[in-house]
């Protein structure tokens, strides 16, 4: 499933609940929670909307005294934003930073780490060191791997009580055996958004959608089909066109198999019975999102189980036309098209495709329900 951000300030009191003593503020709630902080220390204001590189760009406020609060976070709300986070200040020398990040992949959950963390981690290629933890330590939330200054198995538990599917902590101190992230990144499963507190909410980065997805929440408000688009990767390999929920589902998981997951270019499905026409138009902006891609190798996957009354023939013929309008950049970008779908007139259906793409030369492999939707990973990657 796709994965979405939330907030530097959410991650944290996620992980170290009441451990963490920051504070999350808008521009409505600024002046009411900074009457509540104690103390006359210095803090740190950080913008908190997901965006990396904040210290190059600009968008942090170092050792601001709670008298200057409201001024810090007004100007950096003044730039646009509407979150930010304060925190207390913690000094330390750069020579003490560490990076972190944990990824959770099929087999277990893959670690990198450097003893030279903070702003210039991606000059520091060279030092990174990295190691994997099998999936039985991680779904224990326990690992006895020795994972230098870093709390491994406490982040492990976390990510696996609150769905946690990537975390990145850059930089960390560890002082006198005290593991304190100064900065940290998280993706959740969006599957599991709804179970975890609901103060949460206020706090998942929502990326405005693109011109595509846009046009296909247009077109799905017109028709009483089901039709959708998620991007996941715009410069992605691989554009799939999937349909029936349990289906699509598992033919995604076919290419997350296959260790496709990073080229895909997007998750849509269609469904309900679409007309010819409304699949035409769906499929021509799901492709315009493919040919914008930068990848040099492209793949459109039309895959779905077997309908029970949407006509195959009836959505194929509305993705020949589509293709058709689109045949030049189709046969220039060299797509393979991969199909395997079924249900009512799908022998026509696939002929039909089939005859298509064979007289417009272009590479594709065309199936019915006598292909398992597991095997769809092993035939795309031989076009990647």
């Amino acid at each position: 499933m796709a994965r979405v951000a939330i907030s530097e300030y959410a991650a944290k009191k996620l992980v170290f609940g009441e451990e963490y003593t920051g504070f999350s503020v808008t521009p409505e709630s600024l002046e009411h929670v900074v009457d509540t902080i104690q103390g006359d220390g210095f803090f740190i204001v950080k913008i908190d909307v997901g965006i990396k590189k904040r210290g190059k760009q600009g968008f942090i406020r170092l050792n601001v005294s709670k008298s200057n609060l409201q001024v810090a976070c007004g100007e950096l709300f003044a730039l646009g934003f509407n979150r930010c986070v304060i925190e207390p200040m913690i000094p330390h020398e750069a020579v003490d930073e560490r990076y972190v990040s944990i990824d959770l992949v099929r087999d277990g959950a893959s670690v990198l780490y450097c003893k030279q963390g903070g702003v210039e981690i991606e000059s520091q290629h060279d030092l990174i060191e990295s190691f994997f933890v099998p999936r039985s330590e991680v779904l224990q939330g326990a690992t006895a791997m020795s994972a230098r200054d870093i709390p491994l198995s406490l982040l492990l538990l976390k990510m696996q009580e609150y769905h946690l599917s990537f975390m990145e902590i850059n930089p960390f101190l560890n002082k006198n055996g005290t593991f304190m992230a100064l900065d940290m990144a998280v993706e959740i499963d969006d599957a599991f958004v709804r179970k975890l507190p609901s103060w949460i909410e206020a706090h998942i980065i929502k990326k405005a959608d693109s011109t595509a997805e846009k046009a296909v929440q247009k077109q799905a408000e017109a028709t009483a089909a089901s039709l959708t688009l998620k991007t996941l990767n715009e410069n992605g390999s691989i554009l799939t066109l999937l349909s029936g929920g349990g289906a699509s589902l598992v033919a995604m998981d076919a290419l997350v198999g296959a260790l496709l997951q990073d080229q895909i270019i997007n998750y849509s499905e269609y469904s309900g019975a679409p007309t010819r026409d409304e699949t035409r138009v769906y499929v021509e902006t799901l492709l315009q999102v493919l040919f914008a891609s930068k990848a040099p190798k492209k793949v459109v996957v039309i895959a779905g189980g077997v309908a029970n009354f949407t006509d195959i023939l009836l959505t194929f013929q509305g993705v020949v036309d589509a293709f058709l309008e689109n045949i030049k950049l189709l046969q220039q970008q060299n797509v393979y098209i991969c199909i395997r779908r079924g249900g009512p007139n799908q022998e026509k259906g696939l002929a039909h495709l089939r005859a298509f793409l064979t007289e417009h030369k272009l590479a594709h492999d065309v199936y019915g329900p006598e292909l398992s939707l597991g095997e769809l990973g092993v035939l795309v990657k031989k076009h990647i």
